[in-house]
């Protein structure tokens, strides 16, 4: 099994669950931090597919997806290497070997997992060049990822044509080989997160609030053995970027008990990063 494809699993029996036990619950409110002075995209994500114009201009944009399906969706943003043409990832999709995506594709991030009725909200340096939009998640029914249902579509940027401020950050975040570098108690409210990856390898945070009474060991235990209603929901976060990339996530976060995880697979050991370590707890107040 590919590692890529052993990120899937990982993740399989984790939305099984939250869609069989989670659907009558809300998604985040949809109301997050107002983005200033930025070019906003906003892509509604569907079971399957993602609404979003052909082409848009680059820069420092707010992206944000709104999740209008009945499954969990996030939104990987990557861009091709220089060289690197749609038709090549576009086989590799479909045929394998899924290892050479990691070579082919920039990890650009993207607003990431959230529950249906949510929202998601990043910020993202956008160079100019061919990308495409991938939910690698897989439906709970029949374990096919989501770009193989059609949630996989591609996008032209161009070059930005004005400079803008980067957002104030409310909270930095660290990501290392394997290990998030944050607070351990956050404010609550409307906030920002500036996320820098200084690891080698491409690093993901997307966080969850634990359910009331439930501790980051037991979310382990369920991460590894999935059974009964999970002890969280997803909050959002950004996707995966690739080393010295920095991206923003926005959230709106009421107090309680989170957890930060990392669901990308290591390419040496083909663990999920959540496997060596990267899941870290830490409180709203």
């Amino acid at each position: 099994m590919s590692n890529l494809s052993q990120w899937v699993v990982v993740v399989l029996a984790v939305v099984a669950a939250v869609l069989l036990f989670g659907l009558g619950r809300k998604g985040p409110e949809p109301s997050l931090q107002p983005v200033h002075a930025l070019r906003e995209i906003t892509i509604k994500a569907t079971d399957f597919s993602f609404e979003v114009p052909k082409e848009i201009e680059g820069g420092l944009v707010a992206v944000t997806m709104e999740n209008d399906g009945t499954e969990l969706h996030h939104l990987q943003l990557a861009r091709l290497r220089d060289g690197v043409t749609l038709d090549q990832v576009q086989k590799i999709l479909a045929e394998g070997p899924e290892e050479a995506l990691f070579s082919m594709l920039e990890w650009i991030g993207g607003p990431s997992i959230v529950p249906p009725g949510g929202r998601s909200q990043v910020v993202l340096h956008l160079p100019e060049g061919q990308y495409l939009l991938i939910c690698f998640l897989p439906s709970p029914d029949d374990g096919v990822p989501h770009f193989a249902k059609g949630m996989v579509v591609p996008l032209t940027v161009t070059a930005s044509s004005a400079d803008v401020s980067e957002p104030k950050a409310d909270v930095s975040v660290t990501l290392t080989d394997f290990a998030f570098t944050m607070p351990s108690q956050i404010k609550a409210g409307k906030q920002v997160w500036k996320v820098t990856n200084k690891g080698a390898q491409p690093h993901e945070i997307p966080i969850a609030r634990l359910m009331p009474g439930k501790t980051l060991q037991d979310a382990l235990r369920f991460l590894q053995a999935p059974e009964g209603a999970p002890p969280f929901e997803y909050m959002g976060g950004l996707q995966a970027i690739d080393s010295e990339r920095t991206g923003w996530a926005l959230f709106d976060l009421s107090p309680g008990e989170y957890i930060a995880l990392c669901f990308v697979p290591d390419p040496v050991s083909g663990k999920p990063h959540i496997e060596l370590g990267m899941i870290a707890a830490f409180t709203v107040k």
